[in-house]
């Protein structure tokens, strides 16, 4: 989606582009476009790995989303030259929804971010909790009112259910990252402000 969100830019409003960014920052785009494929993936083990080498700082030794923000998002993309994608994040410190990767220890998520260059996770996606038992535990685990997931736990009861996936994509930090916004409100139809109106 990413590919062909860039790609159609490029080719149907390269001006508008321009108003932003250089040539050589179009043809960057270009590239990635072509390489998306190609951009390195890492456990987030290994991300705090890197984060430790790099800093020397012992919060990174524990395995946690506790010590990893907007600072530390950036910051791999800087040890790696690169966008990044995260995966197998700590599975008790993500949304219950997410399957479990089946013989890790410590327990991790089937999920995976994408971190812009220089900016911060525009994209997210997991394989979904794959049987009502496993959600049944989960839900248990996060202390889940069980009523309020019923119909989800009824979709793991259907003969024909699949295992399925999902994604989200956030188009304000995707538009930041695309046209090099300082602020992430510059990027924002509708900004939000303390005490301001929400659409």
């Amino acid at each position: 989606m990413i590919k062909k969100i860039i790609s159609d830019l490029l080719e149907k409003n390269k001006k508008d582009l321009l108003y932003f960014l250089t040539d050589d920052k179009l043809r960057e785009l270009e590239e990635l476009s072509k390489n998306i494929f190609e951009i390195p993936r890492i456990t987030f083990r290994g991300v705090l790995d890197l984060l430790y080498k790099e800093t020397g700082d012992e919060m990174y030794k524990e395995f946690s989303l506790k010590n990893f923000g907007a600072w530390e998002e950036v910051k791999i993309t800087e040890i790696l030259r690169s966008m990044v994608i995260i995966t197998e994040f700590p599975l008790l410190e993500v949304p219950f929804y997410h399957a479990i990767v089946d013989g890790k220890e410590p327990e991790v998520a089937n999920n995976a971010d994408f971190i812009w260059s220089g900016y911060r996770e525009i994209f997210g996606s997991g394989h979904r909790v794959r049987s009502e038992k496993e959600l049944n535990e989960k839900a248990e685990i996060f202390n889940l009112p069980k009523e309020d997931y019923e119909p989800y736990l009824q979709t793991r009861r259907l003969k024909n259910y699949k295992e399925t996936s999902g994604f989200g994509l956030g188009w304000e930090r995707f538009l930041q990252g695309l046209l090099e916004m300082p602020f992430i409100w510059s990027a924002s139809q509708f900004p939000r402000v303390d005490g301001g109106l929400r659409p």
